[in-house]
């Protein structure tokens, strides 16, 4: 009889601790959730578009009324958004993604586009989300801004490697640590730029239910591992990786 009731305490211990487990994992598939709401959320764009035509105001000196006209007319979309890093204590996530602007009807030129860095954050004082994006300064003269002055200082033997290296994102003050070393780095950048093109590619395969979602968290996966690199060697590493997986998976879906 004891030998029967200690099995069943076990057995019930094990239970509590399997539900304990399935608790937990329900919290993170919940915050998971919540994170890739926030960089994909309608609300989300919304607030980027307020953000982006604020900067670009800001910037735009005595264009400013010129930037303010075309803010109603402009639609706003992000493309293949990348939760980056989600931080609970500051209710705050980074993002990252191609934001697309649709410029208002008659005006001249097509849509415009940039790769950039943005952020949604629960206000200090409870009442809403506070949005910024960051590397859209590329963005500024086709809303009639014009464009952005150099920071003062900037060196000139610099601006050669500046000007050659072109990753998939734009360059600028918003840049994180590693981001700028590939703004400075032709080798680099055409690994980023390698990169994108083989994720979107990657993207189009299809597959089965679940493939684009299991591609979307590889994604965020070589994005903290490349932004845990402390040198140019170690990001150059990251970047083959994830290419050579990719290019693994077009040979196992035939092409």
């Amino acid at each position: 009889m004891r030998h029967l009731t200690i099995c069943a305490a076990l057995v019930l211990a094990a239970c509590g601790s399997a539900k304990d487990g399935g608790g937990n994992n329900a919290a993170a598939g919940a915050a998971r959730s919540s994170a890739e709401q926030d960089c994909t959320g309608a609300e989300t764009v919304s607030g980027v578009k307020a953000r982006l035509f604020e900067k670009a105001e800001a910037a735009a000196g005595a264009k400013a009324a010129s930037v303010r006209a075309q803010a109603g007319g402009t639609v706003a979309r992000i493309e293949q958004p990348v939760v980056e890093q989600r931080e609970e204590a500051a209710k705050r996530t980074v993002c990252a993604g191609r934001l697309v602007l649709d410029p208002p009807p008659g005006t001249a030129g097509g849509p415009a586009a940039a790769q950039v860095r943005y952020t949604v954050q629960m206000a200090a004082d409870g009442s809403g989300r506070v949005y910024d994006v960051y590397g859209a300064e590329p963005l500024f003269p086709r809303l009639g801004g014009g464009t952005v002055p150099a920071k003062p200082g900037a060196s000139a033997a610099a601006a050669p490697a500046a000007a050659a290296a072109k990753p998939s994102f734009a360059c600028g003050a918003g840049n994180s640590k590693v981001e700028a070393t590939i703004c400075g780095s032709k080798q680099l950048a055409d690994l980023d730029r390698d990169l994108a093109q083989s994720y979107r590619k990657a993207l189009e395969l299809g597959g089965e239910p679940g493939f684009r979602e299991a591609q979307q968290e590889a994604q965020r996966q070589f994005i903290r591992d490349r932004n845990a690199c402390q040198s140019a060697t170690c990001i150059a590493g990251a970047y083959r990786e994830r290419i050579e997986a990719l290019k693994a998976l077009w040979a196992e879906n035939g092409d």
